[in-house]
């Protein structure tokens, strides 16, 4: 199984990583170390090929300075990471040549080389590091165009019916595991060069199993919360991704592996495109002040797998309805605009 995510972004605070998490995720961890262009990404890329080619579960970690590039790269069935731990994610082992210890790239360059174009290095990083302060307060005047929409969440009748619909996908894809529920934080999404960029393969990937949220009032993130305080009592160990906009926020997507069930928020920036992986798809139309109206289209095995798991869109009937769909794929572009 191939996964792709980003391991941090711009936002409106500045850059955000989740890069310091790895270490407890993986049972030894090597911290790359050296500038730019010295091969850390070219090391990562082998590595995680190398993996995929022996058919072991590969989960990779772009830069969102420059999404062909590797951050780092996890093997969860080995328990191994490998990470740049450069700026702006700079990591140190807590206990060096334990299960965590360093990779120097430093004596790979040539020395010489860079010192022929050495002040054209230095004026093009001083142009980079001028853009990020612009970008920050860009990122931050769109997060406040959201308040409205949060605000909303505290409403009662909303609160009541994201209560409501996150029970019913509670009891419709998650079961209990018998373990202790955990958070793992990602990035599905990050802030690129190239413009908001989404990792659109990896919930599939990951699950299997797919619900889309088609979220044009920003909604998703309240139920989510919702759904992910439900998946932790039931001991489920979830990747929690979110939004660039809001880095320690509300959930813009949930993934949980262990229940094969993935909810991905998709809106006008994030289009989720077809896969023939994703058998399900969930389409939620949430209006201000109103109940929320969801379709659920399952395949016809999916859907007569259990009375049980349905009876909770058989009693909510005015918020859900099951209908079998010929081609269970997620939902189009065309859909979702």
């Amino acid at each position: 199984m191939q996964a792709t995510f980003f391991l941090g972004s711009c936002t409106p605070r500045g850059f955000s990583t989740f890069a310091s998490e790895l270490a407890e995720e993986c049972g030894a961890v090597d911290y790359i170390k050296g500038g730019s262009g010295c091969g850390k990404s070219t090391f990562l890329r082998r590595i995680a090929d190398e993996a995929a080619a022996r058919g072991l579960e590969v989960w990779r970690f772009l830069c969102s300075s420059d999404p062909q590039s590797l951050d780092a790269v996890v093997l969860p069935s080995l328990g191994r990471g490998w990470v740049d731990a450069t700026a702006p994610h700079v990591l140190e082992p807590t206990l060096c040549a334990g299960r965590e210890g360093y990779v120097d790239f430093g004596a790979f360059y040539d020395r010489a080389g860079i010192a022929r174009v050495e002040p054209e290095l230095r004026r093009r990083k001083r142009e980079n590091a001028a853009q990020y302060p612009l970008v920050t307060a860009c990122l931050a005047a769109a997060d406040r165009l959201l308040d409205p929409a949060r605000a909303m969440w505290e409403e009662p009748r909303c609160r009541r019916d994201l209560e409501e619909l996150a029970g019913c996908l509670a009891l419709t894809a998650l079961r209990p595991s018998g373990r202790q529920g955990r958070v793992r934080r990602r990035f599905l999404s990050a802030v690129t060069p190239e413009g908001l960029s989404f990792c659109t393969e990896t919930a599939a990937a990951v699950c299997g199993r797919v619900y889309v949220l088609e979220d044009s009032y920003g909604l998703a993130p309240a139920l989510l919360q919702r759904v992910l305080e439900q998946a932790l009592q039931l001991g489920q160990t979830c990747l929690v991704c979110y939004t660039p906009l809001q880095p320690d926020g509300a959930p813009a997507h949930l993934l949980v592996p262990g229940a094969g069930a993935a909810f991905v928020r998709a809106v006008r920036t994030s289009p989720m495109r077809a896969s023939a992986a994703a058998r399900w798809s969930w389409t939620a139309r949430c209006r201000p002040r109103r109940a929320t109206r969801c379709t659920l289209r399952g395949t016809r095995r999916e859907r007569s797998c259990g009375r049980q798991r349905s009876m909770c869109a058989r009693q909510s009937a005015s918020m859900m309805s099951w209908r079998p769909c010929a081609a269970p794929m997620w939902t189009s572009q065309r859909q979702m605009r």
